[in-house]
């Protein structure tokens, strides 16, 4: 059984892409873990509170928090009309300091095969995703899903695979078994200024390795008067699919675009959730 860390603040987009969890786990077979990170108040630690009485706030703290985070998520099972199995659903409140490094910490404690993130919205280079979640993309090792703000979950049908093709095989294997669980098609989506029958042969043999027969490939010539962004959101828009998948690799483009690129301005607002796979 695979296990997703589902990390919540409370806000309304957190509860977005905990509902989205929820409905994603009876597809996969999933449990549910999920994860507030929470501190104690600031100023009694200001105001001179001795260890004893910040050892006791804290309990405090977690408590309340925990039983915060079980009654949101009776209500949220029951509005889905899903029952809670208690062994396989589980709430886990921990003090903390670092929102990022706490949750891909807790990651790690509770095996996760992938953590599903809510996204907040902003302008500028976070318009895409808030600090956190990219901050979280940037460094975990275990794979992230994004949900976009009232993004409502719906069975995937259409996934789309942006790669370079360095390691096409080895990535599809990580992404077919939760294609198969729907049944969904994969778009194999390549930007190339070759374009040819190389790539074509590769494909061949990509279909004939996984053995996946819905796969589709898709490649475009690239446009030297547009970045490798702009034609991949343009696609991203025509094509509306219901789960885009990247993979990419530790302080590399991909990390520069979702954390801190001052050179672009994103303008393109996601609308369906984003898998981001670190590449070994």
């Amino acid at each position: 059984m695979k296990t997703l860390l589902v990390p919540t603040d409370f806000s309304t987009n957190a509860v977005n892409a905990m509902k989205y969890a929820i409905q994603l786990a009876q597809w996969i077979d999933a449990k549910l873990v999920f994860f507030h990170s929470t501190n104690i108040p600031l100023k009694a630690s200001l105001y001179g509170a001795t260890k004893v009485e910040m050892a006791k706030l804290k309990r405090q703290d977690e408590e309340e928090k925990t039983m915060q985070l079980r009654e949101l998520l009776s209500k949220l099972f029951a509005k889905l009309e899903i029952p809670i199995d208690k062994n396989n659903v589980v709430p886990v409140v921990e003090s903390g300091t670092l929102i990022v490094e706490d949750i891909i910490a807790a990651g790690r404690k509770h095996k996760a095969d992938m953590i599903v993130t809510g996204t907040h919205g902003a302008t500028g280079i976070n318009r895409l995703f808030g600090s956190n979640t990219s901050l979280l993309i940037s460094k975990s090792n275990i794979p992230v899903m994004a949900i976009p703000p009232r993004y409502r979950f719906r069975k995937l049908k259409n996934i789309l695979y942006a790669t370079d093709l360095m390691n096409p095989m080895a990535e599809l294997k990580k992404i077919i078994p939760l294609a198969a669980a729907f049944g969904a098609a994969i778009d194999v989506f390549n930007l190339s200024y070759t374009a040819g029958l190389h790539e074509e042969q590769l494909f061949r043999k990509m279909t004939d390795a996984s053995k996946y027969e819905a796969l589709r490939f898709v490649q475009l010539k690239r446009n030297p008067g547009e970045t490798v962004l702009q034609q991949l959101r343009e696609f991203l828009a025509y094509r509306k699919p219901d789960l885009a998948v990247m993979f990419h690799e530790k302080k590399s483009f991909f990390e520069g675009l979702f954390a801190g690129n001052k050179t672009e301005e994103l303008s393109y607002d996601l609308k369906g959730p984003l898998l981001s796979i670190r590449k070994k």
